[in-house]
């Protein structure tokens, strides 16, 4: 067995720096390249061309869930953009096969062109474009699933429902928010379960996505997951980063 050391991976977060290690496994004549946190743990690799990720049990054997980046990565840039550059859209041609299925499509990106070698994604500032989210029956936002379990009983004894009592949905979303964002301590997680999520009350990006999206659904506001690519405006490792989000409709 013979390992090399690639290089390592930096994301910052709330001020966090997150530190990964990029290793490489030859046995036997066969490489395989994989991601590791600063503890060894296993976070994602390319096994002989099989994309493989950690997630809970559920989700990983569920064929309904939406496929999301699980883990953060990233698209170093050979110079930073200006956060004073008046720019409407970025085009990225990404040389990965897997980067799209990463990708939601939304009012920001859009996936104009993925074949085997490399994906080109269009990514315009704000919301010029209208969401499809917005064109779909939505009522699917709204139902249980495996990820956005509405019969958890750990999430229905954490609901404020006294808080919400009276609002309108803007002002319930704004609550939700931050009951969210106060709920959970920011750590780098491998993917949690939603008991999980509820019972650490720690977790990143998707962490905090699923918990708001569990918590719109079980108000009656249809919510998805969302995930893609951002922009760090860092001025040492300027790049593209995997995230997740929440998009929630309103007044449709």
């Amino acid at each position: 067995c013979e390992l090399k050391f690639i290089k390592t991976h930096e994301y910052n977060y709330a001020g966090e720096i997150f530190t990964h290690i990029e290793i490489e496994t030859v046995i036997d004549g066969l490489a395989t390249v994989a991601e590791y946190d600063k503890f060894g743990n296993y976070l994602n690799g390319d096994l002989g061309g099989i994309i493989a990720k950690i997630e809970p049990e559920g989700i990983a054997k569920s064929l309904d869930e939406d496929r999301h980046f699980s883990v953060l990565g990233s698209i170093d840039l050979d110079a930073p953009i200006s956060a004073n550059e008046d720019l409407e859209e970025v085009t990225l041609k990404i040389f990965s096969n897997a980067i799209s299925d990463g990708i939601i499509e939304n009012g920001r990106q859009e996936i104009i062109e993925a074949n085997e070698n490399y994906s080109i994604v269009k990514f315009t500032s704000g919301h010029t474009n209208k969401s499809d989210f917005q064109e779909q029956d939505n009522s699917k936002y709204l139902e249980t699933s495996e990820k956005f379990n509405l019969n958890s009983e750990a999430l229905l004894s954490i609901n404020p429902t006294p808080t919400l009592a009276g609002l309108s949905d803007e002002e319930k979303v704004q609550e939700l928010l931050d009951f969210t964002y106060n709920y959970i301590d920011y750590q780098f997680t491998l993917d949690a379960s939603l008991n999980e999520i509820i019972d650490t009350q720690k977790g990143d990006c998707t962490e905090y996505a699923q918990l708001f999206v569990s918590l719109a659904r079980l108000n009656q506001i249809p919510a998805r997951e969302v995930s893609g690519l951002v922009y760090n405006y860092g001025s040492k490792k300027p790049g593209f980063f995997g995230h997740a989000w929440a998009e929630v409709f309103l007044n449709g």
